[in-house]
């Protein structure tokens, strides 16, 4: 798998995904410690696939599902990773989105 590293800080790089609403990590800072989630909303049932990345984009945390139309929501835990700036990979349906989250 090709690895992706996001040199720009940004919100949110909001594709597409397989016509349905783009992903959202929330909350987005967290507190050090805690997990978040990421909500999506599909118009077709799909393989969904999350990474919780470093900058450096080694995988932290990977979770595949099967999901059914209309909302998901993927739980991560952050527990035991520092401070810092990670990204959340999120792919459906071969497309993909690749947002900034903050932990503080």
């Amino acid at each position: 798998m090709k690895k992706l590293i996001l040199l720009a800080l940004i919100s949110l790089l909001a594709l597409n995904i397989a016509q349905a609403q783009p992903p959202a990590a929330w909350p987005n800072a967290i507190r050090l410690g805690s997990g978040f989630s990421v909500e999506l909303c599909l118009d077709d049932p799909q393989q969904v696939y999350v990474e919780l990345q470093t900058a450096t984009a080694e995988v932290l945390h990977r979770v595949r599902l099967s999901a059914g139309q209309g909302p998901v929501r993927v739980e991560l835990p952050t527990q035991g990773l520092p401070k810092g700036v990670y990204f959340v990979l999120t792919v459906v349906g071969g497309q993909s989105c690749l947002e900034q989250l903050l932990i503080a």
